[in-house]
């Protein structure tokens, strides 16, 4: 994916040393013929930025004034002309007008406060010569991840791709079980752990420092602790919302280039469609399913109603067999293989546009915490809010972490089991004890951001970001993260403002039902409560899927349309996608690492065909394997491999 890398050593070395552990690392990276590099080499310092030409095309590093700062960015500043305006004012000299020297400038001028004003989406590296300090952030949400390390040798390592530190001579081997059982669990590691034990994911909102051989952390963002004006009404929060949602979207055309916009059937991402429309920006859409798909038939409904161009793109069955391998190496493993169903269809995409938008995080920020867990459960959250901060940790660790899964009491070897369940417990109680006092419903979201939001933005997208030249979050705009800060909690349950928002903002759509668990439960004008017959026709639908598999041992299946892929479906009515899972999990290379237990995975299996619903734990079981070929094993990915093309 585009982003940045380098190492800094805490003694002189051979330029030569730096130069080719700069060029391993840049080659790990490379993953399009039409990115461009940027390096730089001095006697304790390499760094360097991949990316396509069209975003950020200066030359970099940028040097400030007197070249004692000089600085690698990747991304974007979303209005970046205030804060580029009162540097001037206070003596800086721009030399052009890109983003990397704002931010370095931004630096100079205010250390990490002047981090703190760069609102966008965007990683980046500044090294004072002076004082031999690197400084390594990302922003706000850290929407652009990255990885670092600290070496025996003293180096400190830094990439957005664990891939290229792995490629440096003395990176570290050792795997933190601890990870892989939240990993094997929930499908990504908690807080900064990785698969290795020493490399860490820089947290959010957190400018890093590396001076003298150690690490210093100054974490300027996490969660608002902004108490709603008392005399603020629904109404006028509406009115804002409304505003700064156009605004935030508008926002995202600065840079040049094509843009366009995934599209499904729920709110966020009409949301973000809608507001382009309103800025005057008639933009392609993309939605992926399957035939006859819900969301698909939503999204249909949608542009046409905006007279706006919608793709539909089919999601081939045997994808996985296609595009697993790649898509698990441009995402370094991290994420369980089901998260990879855009990869087929991304070179189709390419040909049209060269960013997409992203309607990611609009539903955890504006209500989506609240409404995944049905009415029940929704209303118990709101019951929380009265309870002391005191039981707040463990009811959110209870909703993120959950308890072991039993199917991998069945895949792990005893001694696998023994060793990753009390470290998974450890995890809950981590959790627990990083909850803060902000109220169930501020520090249930700031959690996720903690765990599996920012994982699964930054490195999810990494395959987009790895095909177009950029990811865009319109919902990672600081004043849409503001008001959200001001927003009180009632009124964010259930999506409330949210809705109430659209409504005001784009009254074309009302009509237009939503898949979302947010907009099942509180009724307003945008979507109505489900009736007692729909909730059991549902239900009834849903158990004669299960029994009709079961009953035939998995010969006859149907599929649900309301998903966007139909995994379990998949896997008993395709052979080939049954068979390249067996040949990854039943391989005795696999089993020899002494994780999986053969007969386990054998019982997981036949489930999976005759019974259950498991296959994203086979998945995630699939893409850990995958890590230990690409991280342990040192195995590149198949040359032959289905590689994704477009622009």
């Amino acid at each position: 994916m585009p982003g940045i890398f380098g190492i800094v050593r805490t003694s002189s070395s051979p330029e030569g040393d730096l130069q080719r552990d700069l060029q391993a690392m840049a080659g790990s990276m490379h993953h399009r013929p039409t990115y461009k590099l940027h390096t730089y080499v001095s006697d304790q310092i390499a760094m360097g930025r991949i990316g396509p030409s069209f975003l950020n095309p200066e030359d970099q590093p940028v040097f400030n004034e007197n070249r004692r700062m000089c600085i690698v960015f990747e991304g974007e500043l979303f209005a970046p002309d205030d804060i580029r305006r009162q540097l001037e004012k206070d003596g800086h000299i721009f030399r052009s007008d890109c983003d990397a020297e704002v931010a370095l400038h931004a630096f100079e001028q205010y250390g990490t406060e002047g981090i703190a004003r760069l609102a966008g989406a965007y990683v980046g590296v500044i090294y004072d010569f002076k004082s031999r300090t690197c400084h390594l952030f990302t922003d706000r949400l850290g929407l652009r991840g990255c990885y670092y390390y600290v070496a025996p040798s003293g180096a400190f390592i830094f990439a957005s791709e664990m891939k290229a530190i792995a490629a440096v001579r003395d990176s570290s081997g050792t795997v933190d079980d601890q990870a892989v059982a939240e990993f094997l669990n929930r499908g990504y590691p908690f807080f900064e752990r990785t698969f290795f034990k020493d490399v860490k994911y820089l947290l959010h909102g957190t400018v890093l420092s590396f001076k003298d051989g150690r690490l210093s952390r100054d974490q300027y963002w996490d969660m608002p602790r902004l108490k709603p004006d008392a005399n603020w009404k629904f109404e006028d929060a509406v009115h804002e919302g409304a505003d700064l949602l156009v605004q935030a979207v508008g926002r995202q055309f600065r840079q040049q280039g094509e843009i366009g916009a995934f599209l499904s059937g729920g709110l966020d991402s009409r949301a973000i469609v809608a507001a382009a429309s309103a800025t005057g920006h008639r933009i392609p859409t993309f939605s992926l399913g399957c035939r006859r798909n819900t969301e698909q038939k939503l999204a249909s409904r949608v542009t046409e109603r905006l007279g706006l161009e919608n793709h539909q793109l089919e999601i081939p069955p045997d994808f996985l067999v296609r595009f697993a391998e790649i898509g698990s190496w441009y995402t370094d493993a991290m994420v369980p293989c089901t998260q990879l169903y855009w990869l087929p269809q991304l070179g189709h995409i390419a040909e049209r546009v060269q960013s997409l938008m992203s309607g990611y995080l609009g539903g955890v920020l504006y209500g989506g915490s609240y409404g995944l867990y049905g009415t029940s459960s929704y209303q118990g959250m709101r019951s929380n809010e009265l309870l002391p901060t005191s039981v707040h940790g463990n009811l959110i660790a209870q909703r993120l972490v959950s308890e072991f899964s039993p199917f991998l009491e069945i895949a792990l070897t005893p001694s696998s089991f023994d060793t990753f369940r009390p470290l998974f417990q450890e995890s809950s109680r981590e959790v627990a004890l990083a909850t803060g006092d902000r109220g169930f419903g501020n520090e249930l979201v700031r959690m996720r951001l903690h765990t599996d939001e920012r994982r699964l933005t930054a490195v999810t997208n990494g395959i987009i970001l790895g095909v177009f030249a950029d990811a865009k979050y319109p919902f990672g705009d600081y004043d849409l993260l503001d008001f959200f800060g001001r927003l009180p909690v009632k009124w964010r349950f259930g999506a409330l403002v949210y809705k109430a928002i659209l409504c005001k903002a784009f009254p074309e759509l009302i009509k237009i039902p939503c898949i979302s668990a947010n907009t099942q439960h509180v009724p307003s004008t945008l979507d109505s409560n489900p009736s007692l017959l729909q909730i059991r026709w549902k239900k009834m639908k849903r158990d004669a899927r299960f029994l009709l598999g079961r009953l035939t041992g998995g010969r006859l299946s149907l599929p649900d349309r309301g998903t966007y892929v139909h995994y379990n479906h998949w896997y008993r009515t395709v052979p080939s996608l049954r068979k390249w899972i067996e040949s990854i999990l039943l391989d005795d290379r696999t089993l020899d690492r002494g994780y999986y237990e053969r007969a386990g995975i054998e019982r997981l299996l036949h489930l999976e065909m005759t019974r259950g619903y498991l296959f994203s734990a086979l998945a995630t079981l699939v893409a850990f394997e995958y890590w230990n070929r690409f991280f342990v094993d040192k195995q590149l990915p198949n040359k032959h491999s289905e590689s994704v093309s477009g622009k």
